[in-house]
C-alpha cells in the first residue's frame, strides 16, 4: 500500500493512508488532465478544462472526507493506528524527493518557456512526476508508487517517440492542438485518477477489511 509514512509524526491508520494517497492522486491527475485540456487551444471552448476541474475538485472533496472519517475513527479507536515506526530518516527522504519534484517542475517550465518549446512541457512534467514516484518506491516500499512512476515515464517517452508534437501537420499553428499535451495529460491524469478512485473505493469497505489489507 502507498503510505506517506514519515510525512507526519502523528498517529495514523491504513484508512488515513488511503485517503491521503487518494488526495494527492486527485490533485496530480487534475493538473495533468487540466493541462491536457488546455492543449486543445480552445478548439472545444472552455468545456474540457472546466470538466477536468470539476472532476478533480469532486475527487479532492471525497478524499478529504475520507481523511476526516479516518481521523475520527482513529480518535474513537486508537487500536486502529498503524504501529510501523515513522523514522526521521524516512520523513527527511520523503520531503527531499517531494521538494526536488517541485523544483523539477519549475525548471522544466522556465526552460521550455525560454527555449520556446512549450510542447515539451507536459512530457517533461510526466517524466519528473514519474521519477518522483519511482524514488518514493524505495522510501515507502510501495508497489503502487512504482507502477504509477513506471507508467508515467513510459507514457511520456512513447508519446514523444511516436506522435507529432502538434496536430494536424501542415496547417497554421492557430489551427493545431498540442497533441503531446492532450495525450500525456489525459492518459497520465487517468492513471492517477484511477488510483484515487481505487483508494476511495477501498475506503468505503468495512473498517476491519481496510485494516486487514
Amino acid at each position: 500500500m502507498f503510505s506517506q509514512r514519515g510525512a507526519s509524526a502523528g498517529p495514523q491508520s491504513s484508512a488515513h493512508d488511503l485517503g491521503r494517497r487518494a488526495l494527492f492522486a486527485s490533485v496530480g491527475g487534475g493538473v495533468l488532465v487540466f493541462l491536457g485540456a488546455v492543449g486543445f487551444q480552445g478548439k472545444y471552448g472552455y468545456l474540457p478544462p472546466i470538466a477536468a476541474a470539476v472532476v478533480a475538485v469532486a475527487l479532492m472533496f471525497a478524499s478529504l472526507a475520507q481523511l476526516t472519517n479516518a481521523d475520527r475513527a482513529l480518535a474513537a479507536n486508537p487500536s486502529l493506528a498503524d504501529t510501523t515506526p515513522r523514522t526521521a530518516a524516512v520523513r527527511e527522504r520523503y520531503l527531499l524527493i517531494t521538494r526536488l519534484e517541485y523544483v523539477g517542475f519549475l525548471v522544466a517550465l522556465v526552460a521550455c518557456n525560454l527555449l520556446n518549446q512549450m510542447a515539451w512541457l507536459l512530457p517533461l512534467v510526466a517524466i519528473i512526476s514519474g521519477a518522483h514516484y519511482l524514488a518514493l518506491t524505495r522510501v515507502l516500499r510501495s508497489v503502487s508508487a512504482w507502477a504509477k512512476g513506471a507508467i508515467l515515464c513510459m507514457l511520456a517517452v512513447a508519446v514523444v517517440a511516436f506522435l507529432p508534437a502538434m496536430y494536424p501537420a501542415h496547417v497554421a499553428a492557430s489551427a493545431q492542438i498540442y497533441l503531446w499535451w492532450v495525450v500525456v495529460g489525459f492518459a497520465g491524469g487517468a492513471v492517477l485518477w484511477f488510483d484515487a478512485i481505487l483508494c476511495l473505493t477501498h475506503g468505503l469497505r468495512p473498517r476491519s477489511a481496510v485494516v486487514a489489507k
